[in-house]
C-alpha cells in the first residue's frame, strides 16, 4: 500500500514538474527562457500592466527583438525594419505637395517608424504618443536602427493613452 502511495506521489510530483517547466519555459522572461541558447536578454522591465524585454541574437548581436508580454511587437533585421521604414513614407506618396507636416504616431515600439518620419524632409515635426515608459525606455537599444529617435529634435515622445491623447487634442496633424 505504502508503495502504491509513493508511485502515486511520485507521478503526481513529475506531471506537476513537467507542466511547471513548460509554463515557465512559456512565460518566463516573457518566452526568453525556451529559446535562452539562441537569444540572451539585454533588456527587461516588469511595470504595472505589461512586461518588456529586448533580446538579441547570440550568434549576430545586431538582431534584436523587443517582446511585449510574451509578444514580439518589433525586431531590427528579417524584414520586419524595411516594413516599419517604407511604412512611414507611404502617406507621403500621395501628398508629396506638402511640407511642414507634424505627424503623430501612436506606439513607439522599437522606434524604427518614427526614427525614418524624422529623415523625411516633408517632416518638420514627429510627435510619438506611447503609454509604456519601459517601452520607450527599451526603444533605446534600438538606437542604431531608429536613428536614435528618443534624442533626435524633430521627435516629441508623449508618455500618454493614443486614443485620450487624440480626443483631448485639438492640434491638426
Amino acid at each position: 500500500r505504502s508503495v502504491f502511495f509513493f508511485v502515486g506521489i511520485g507521478l503526481l510530483l513529475t506531471v506537476w514538474a513537467v507542466g511547471s517547466a513548460r509554463l515557465a519555459r512559456q512565460f518566463w522572461p516573457v518566452g526568453v527562457a525556451s529559446q535562452s541558447n539562441e537569444w540572451r536578454l539585454q533588456s527587461y522591465a516588469e511595470g504595472a500592466v505589461h512586461t518588456v524585454a529586448v533580446v538579441s541574437n547570440r550568434n549576430s548581436p545586431d538582431i534584436r527583438r523587443m517582446i511585449v508580454d510574451g509578444v514580439t511587437i518589433g525586431e531590427s533585421a528579417g524584414g520586419v525594419d524595411e516594413k516599419q521604414q517604407m511604412l512611414a513614407h507611404l502617406p507621403f506618396l500621395l501628398r508629396r505637395d506638402r511640407t511642414g507636416q507634424r505627424v503623430v504616431t501612436i506606439g513607439l515600439g522599437t522606434g524604427i517608424l518614427a526614427g525614418e518620419l524624422t529623415r523625411n524632409p516633408l517632416v518638420d515635426e514627429v510627435w510619438v504618443v506611447e503609454l509604456s515608459g519601459s517601452v520607450i525606455a527599451a526603444a533605446s537599444c534600438f538606437s542604431d536602427r531608429n536613428g536614435d529617435v528618443l534624442q533626435h529634435p524633430k521627435a516629441e515622445i508623449i508618455r500618454a493613452d493614443g486614443i485620450q491623447f487624440l480626443r483631448n487634442n485639438d492640434i491638426l496633424y
